[in-house]
């Protein structure tokens, strides 16, 4: 199986004026694959898997234990995959198992995150939010 193609179709931002003790969660979460009527490949069936990646900045109550949006970075989009009709039927049988050990199901989260975070480290900066990931740093040695 081959992912053939990915797009964003929502990107959103938004931020609160002040944080402070904010914890960054984040979460992807996929809707039903659809099979693509597309003649485009041979012998090949094509999916779209829709999903969504949320970036949250959250903060918590202290004395009532509950969360509150700071910030939150939201993307939408789609990833299309190509594969023969075994190949396709087994992922989307084993879609759902959370424990399918799919390389595919592993190579197209790993592909939401990569393109994901490249956009959202842009954000981040341009509306003054830490980012969501430790990025590299050197240190001096003595």
């Amino acid at each position: 199986m081959n992912i053939l193609g990915f797009n964003f179709t929502k990107i959103a931002a938004q931020r609160e004026l002040k944080l402070e003790k904010i914890q960054i969660k984040t979460k992807i979460d996929f809707e039903e694959p659809k099979k693509d009527d597309s003649s485009l490949l041979k012998n090949q069936e094509i999916f779209n898997f829709p999903f969504s990646y949320n970036i949250n900045y959250v903060s918590s109550d202290s004395k009532s234990n509950e969360e509150q949006n700071q910030a939150s970075i939201v993307f939408k989009g789609n990833i299309l995959i190509s594969g023969t009709k075994e190949e396709t039927k087994d992922l989307l049988k084993n879609w759902k198992s959370k424990d399918s050990d799919s390389n595919l199901k592993t190579g197209i989260i790993n592909t939401i995150i990569q393109k994901c975070t490249i956009k959202a480290l842009s954000i981040e900066e341009e509306i003054n939010l830490p980012f969501h990931i430790n990025l590299p740093t050197i240190k001096l040695s003595k």
